[in-house]
């Protein structure tokens, strides 16, 4: 099995290949990226931290500031893989047409039961990719912070999309018994 940077280009192609039209582009070469950052920003009081973070928008992965400087190969492999779950996830919504997967994908995650604050099928969908994580770290040999992804869910990271700590802890820590 690859390692390091063969994995990443190894893992990178696999996606393209699955998934025609998939690509990787920093968010600051995206307008509609830097604009979104402006205005989370502004809603935010200057709390929101998306630029570092990385996302998903169709087939396109827009990076967070840190992809190129901090990040080891061994993380990238893990963002990848991370994403590839919830384009399976925009896949099971499709009905085979990827851009109506897409659209039925969002509509769930954002608004489903309720707007923002309370999406608990943002957070199933959350769960399941960070489940995914949890087995490829532990087959990558790498460590899962799970306490920093618990503040992640709890956090303007994922727009408060849930709220209730000791949920979220005794979930990660059933899961990492798990795995």
């Amino acid at each position: 099995m690859p390692f390091g940077f063969d994995l990443f280009v190894f893992e990178l192609f696999s996606l393209q290949n699955k998934y025609k039209g998939f690509k990787l582009i920093k968010k600051s070469d995206s307008p509609t990226m830097m604009f979104l950052i402006w205005f989370f920003k502004i809603i935010t009081f200057g709390k929101s931290r998306f630029e570092k973070y990385h996302s998903l928008f169709g087939k396109t992965l827009f990076l967070g500031e840190d992809w190129d400087t901090k990040m080891l190969w061994v993380d990238k492999v893990l963002v990848i893989r991370h994403e590839e779950k919830h384009l399976e996830q925009i896949m099971s919504c499709s009905f085979g047409i990827f851009w109506l997967g897409f659209l039925i994908f969002s509509l769930m995650y954002l608004f489903l039961p309720l707007p923002a604050f309370f999406t608990f099928r943002g957070f199933w969908f959350e769960k399941e990719a960070y489940q995914e994580d949890m087995k490829n770290c532990a087959r990558l040999n790498c460590e899962f912070n799970e306490k920093a992804t618990v503040e992640k869910f709890l956090s303007l990271d994922y727009f408060y999309m849930f709220t209730w700590r000791k949920s979220v802890e005794k979930w990660f820590n059933d899961e990492s018994i798990q795995t």
